[in-house]
């Protein structure tokens, strides 16, 4: 009997752990989650990203008097592939991000296509413009974004056209190795550190640079929607991601204007 009473106290205790930190999770991703997976405003922003990037590189194609080669600049995750069942795996089963938690979610390969993501990758092949991700899934994850991709019907997947991270996170040394052979048409990303290195300073200098740049921003660039992460948050955080949920919540409550 002590053994039983025992078990029910220890299944008690991990079910009101799980609890608590469930809902410190739902408190960051829920109604974000919730909104991605199911509000038709995700799905008309995404169309709409990519109706804007085929109006773009119609625009530079019939304009265009360089001798290069053209090519498209897309980011993976969030951008053409769709990770939000990771994101609600965290909510469900109480499990917060990790690197391996990341890596076996990309290893299942499974993540779905964004809305309209295939059909402009396929619009780029018809036009003889080449499509390259430039993403910050480490290296060692390749194959399995390959494979995730191509199974998903995107065309021209392979080695030399997937740029993974293998130091820093920062993206420009990996677009200078396009553009020296590629003139680049557009950007497209759901993170503004996809577009320019200036960007990467996620103090109000960002939004200096969003203001100085913001004629490129539905031409050049183009953003995508992620309500539920990004590089955003350090800066609130003062790049601290250890702190408690708490500590985040009071964070993101004094960062609020009203």
């Amino acid at each position: 009997m002590q053994k039983i009473l025992l078990s029910l106290v220890l299944a008690s205790i991990f079910i009101v752990g799980c609890k608590q930190k469930e809902k410190k999770n739902e408190d960051q991703l829920l109604m974000a989650v919730a909104w991605y997976q199911n509000s038709g405003e995700m799905q008309a922003l995404y169309h709409q990203a990519f109706n804007c990037a085929r109006y773009s590189v119609d625009n530079f194609k019939a304009n265009y008097t360089g001798d290069k080669k053209l090519a498209v600049i897309v980011d993976i995750d969030e951008t053409v592939l769709d990770n939000s069942p990771f994101e609600a795996g965290v909510i469900k089963t109480c499990t917060p991000y990790s690197s391996e938690t990341w890596d076996a979610w990309v290893n299942q390969k499974r993540a779905e296509a964004v809305p309209g993501a295939i059909d402009f990758a396929k619009y780029l092949n018809e036009k003889d413009i080449e499509l390259f991700f430039i993403s910050n899934r480490k290296v060692h994850l390749l194959e399995s974004t390959i494979e995730n991709l191509k199974s998903k019907g995107f065309p021209v997947v392979d080695k030399d056209h997937i740029l993974l991270r293998t130091e820093g996170s920062g993206k420009e040394p990996r677009r200078a190795v396009v553009k020296k052979d590629y003139d680049i048409v557009l950007l497209m990303g759901d993170n503004l550190s996809d577009f320019l290195s200036v960007f990467e300073n996620r103090t109000n200098q960002a939004k200096e640079a969003v203001e100085k740049y913001k004629m490129e921003f539905g031409k050049r660039f183009i953003v995508l929607p992620n309500p539920m992460y990004g590089e955003w948050e350090g800066h609130i955080y003062n790049e601290n991601y250890k702190l408690t949920r708490k500590e985040k919540n009071d964070l993101l409550k004094n960062s609020l204007r009203d």
